[in-house]
């Protein structure tokens, strides 16, 4: 499955698309990032699957579009 990356979330992996195979919930794509990825340990992010933030452990469905967003502030 395809993962768009955002900000520094895309400077620490050096893409700002990667594929990642055989996740079945967003805990599963967050523990195979931090393996492959150690540095997002530091960081604060958020999953989203179709546009709308994750819950924990959401299950990832074939043909959603994930994306990993570095936690902002609005005001």
């Amino acid at each position: 499955m395809k993962v768009l990356l955002f900000g520094i979330l895309s400077e620490i992996t050096k893409a700002t698309e990667i594929e990642i195979a055989d996740v079945l919930t967003v805990d599963d794509l967050k523990n195979r990032m931090y393996e492959k990825y150690p540095m997002l340990q530091n960081q604060q992010f958020f999953v989203a699957i179709n546009h709308e933030k994750s819950i924990i452990n959401e299950k990832i469905k074939p043909g959603d579009k994930i994306a990993l967003l570095p936690a902002f502030a609005g005001g």
